[in-house]
């Protein structure tokens, strides 16, 4: 299994924003700017933060610097 640290040093920091073509939907891109699938660990750790930032401060993309 892969550690968070490991994940950092190949993902992070990580870039998101809300995107409308078809639906509504949080798009998520590692340090590469190869888009992270909805399947991928890191999408699952930090959709649900993205989320409360979209809530709570009305974010429509951002950076995520670590984990």
């Amino acid at each position: 299994m892969t550690s968070l640290k490991e994940i950092e040093k190949k993902y992070y920091p990580i870039y998101w924003r809300i995107v409308t073509d078809n639906e509504d939907d949080i798009e998520i891109k590692d340090r590469h700017g190869k888009i992270i699938s909805k399947k991928s660990k890191v999408y699952a750790i930090e959709k649900s933060f993205i989320e409360e930032q979209i809530q709570s401060e009305l974010k429509f993309s951002g950076e995520i610097i670590c984990i």
